[in-house]
């Protein structure tokens, strides 16, 4: 007879936030002008009783997330640095049909990592991503690991209900270590939190991560600075409107010096459509960039 399990607590090191690249793209992919997007973007919609207009793919508008993702694994990634995992985190459509974006950009990555691809969770795909490395981190399998987020501004068809939708194309990279960078807390995410909760979630979730006198939060877009009313920081920060995927990571990504004079950088966000609250924290004080 034989069982199977979970894998046992694992002897891998914690991940480290080592480096990392953000990158606007004001002009449209050549792509995007691809005559099998009209097949694919209205097969995907049909079954929603949705409308897909194919004027968007005439204009040549949109972008590609492979295309986008490249440039940044070339400048943030020694060739002499394999890195063993690659995660790519978007929520709305790519402009690529038929490519595995994220198998791809391992190909083109130093190391040819094991490739994963979070999408359709909104606010919450970064967190997610982020913890799907962490796990992988604790196994021991990851020393070096490579966290891609994206999102471009382009829609094709009709919305099934309101949703926030990205005003501007970006993509961003963190380049994660065993050996050095900004330590970082495990993720905390909190499923089926109602809107009316989210403020007491919040305020417990924080709590957890610890205390200090010089705390600073970053809010994603999902929430807002009257969410935060009585958590225990020093500072509350937002993150760029019209980024919706991307804006908390947009502004971590900026600047990782910019952090070393807090003892702890928070990032929460809250995705209302499924309810997820995701909390983490960094200590640049302890570890240093």
């Amino acid at each position: 007879m034989y069982r199977s399990g979970p894998p046992r607590a694992a002897p891998g090191s914690p991940l480290r936030i080592a480096g990392a690249r953000r990158q606007r793209y004001d002009a449209d992919s050549k792509t995007a002008r691809d005559p099998r997007l009209q097949v694919f973007l209205s097969d995907m919609v049909a079954p929603y009783r949705l409308t897909y207009h194919d004027e968007v793919r005439q204009a040549g508008l949109g972008q590609s997330y492979s295309e986008m993702c490249q440039p940044l694994i070339e400048e943030l990634v020694p060739a002499d640095q394999p890195v063993d995992l690659l995660v790519l985190a978007f929520d709305l459509h790519d402009l690529r049909p038929g490519q595995a974006t994220s198998v791809y950009l391992s190909h083109v990555c130093p190391g040819d990592p094991l490739a994963l691809t979070v999408c359709d969770q909104g606010t919450a795909a970064g967190f997610t991503a982020l913890r799907l490395i962490q796990t992988y981190a604790r196994t021991g399998t990851a020393r070096r690991a490579l966290l891609l987020l994206a999102e471009q501004a382009t829609l094709h068809y009709d919305l099934p209900r309101p949703a926030p939708v990205p005003q501007r194309n970006v993509a961003l990279a963190l380049l994660l270590d065993a050996e050095h960078g900004l330590e970082l807390a495990p993720v905390r995410q909190r499923a089926r939190v109602a809107a009316a909760d989210v403020r007491a979630a919040l305020a417990a979730e924080v709590a957890a991560c610890g205390h200090s006198d010089r705390r600073t939060l970053l809010l994603g877009p999902g929430l807002d600075p009257a969410d935060a009313a009585g958590v225990a920081v020093h500072e509350v920060l937002s993150a760029p409107a019209g980024q919706p995927c991307t804006g908390l990571w947009w502004e971590l990504a900026g600047d990782l010096g910019r952090w070393s004079d807090t003892d702890q950088l928070l990032l929460a966000d809250y995705e209302p459509a499924l309810g997820y609250l995701s909390v983490s924290a960094l200590q640049p004080a302890r570890v240093g960039v």
